[in-house]
């Protein structure tokens, strides 16, 4: 019998040791064409991200994801690999 291992917190998915990919795709996911390149965003990276969100401000995930993308040169952030709501500071 296989049992799954227990769900990793926050805190443990953020001091792990993983880097951050491009993944060229080619077929539909999660609403992003085939033929294109996807971010995969680690906990560093998107709690680095928020962190710099100015007090008072939010951030929608798509422009999130946007943003990712366009920083890492991909054309797509997975959706997969964020926060899934939308965080506000202050």
């Amino acid at each position: 019998m296989h049992t799954m291992a227990p769900k990793k917190t926050w805190t443990q998915k953020l001091t792990e040791n993983r880097s951050p990919q491009v993944k060229h795709i080619d077929f539909p996911f999660a609403g992003i064409p085939p033929h294109s390149d996807m971010f995969i965003a680690t906990p560093q990276i998107i709690q680095t991200y928020v962190s710099e969100i100015p007090a008072g401000k939010s951030v929608d995930i798509e422009t999130l994801r946007k943003d990712l993308a366009r920083a890492n040169d991909a054309d797509y952030t997975c959706p997969s690999s964020l926060l899934r709501n939308e965080k506000k500071r202050g």
